[in-house]
């Protein structure tokens, strides 16, 4: 599950790499509350939760809540993969991003490992042109 302790750091530091290569895209997750949550606690960059994709987000409804200041901007989407069997595998589709971006590129994964083993695989997507609902 995502509820671990293990590995926030080691994502936030390969986020904020991507965020400098990113510079103008906002950063957002889908996975209830924890990847959102987590990535604030360590980024200096506000990361956006579930309610970009139009679903309830806890706090993430009430912080920065004005999805519309966003209209026409480009996205990192970061998803977690807590029963990942295969690093290498990806290519997982996720329509309901099309449902509120322009087009969707799948990036290389970030993996994280514990000593030599991978425990935690994260896919990102390159997400362009948002259109917020409403």
């Amino acid at each position: 599950s995502d509820d671990t302790w293990y590995g926030w750091n080691q994502l936030s530091d390969q986020v904020k790499t991507l965020q400098k290569k990113y510079a103008t895209y906002f950063v957002f997750s889908a996975d209830t509350y924890k990847t959102s949550a987590e990535l604030n606690l360590y980024s200096d960059q506000f990361v956006y939760g579930q309610n970009i994709l139009g679903q309830n987000a806890l706090q993430f409804d009430y912080v920065n809540s004005d999805l519309h200041l966003l209209k026409g901007k480009s996205a990192l989407f970061i998803d977690s993969q807590p029963q990942f069997k295969d690093v290498n595998k990806s290519n997982q589709q996720v329509p309901e991003l099309l449902m509120f971006f322009g087009s969707v590129t799948e990036l290389p994964p970030i993996i994280i490992k514990k000593g030599n083993r991978p425990v935690r695989k994260f896919l990102i997507y390159y997400c362009k042109d948002y259109h917020p609902k409403n």
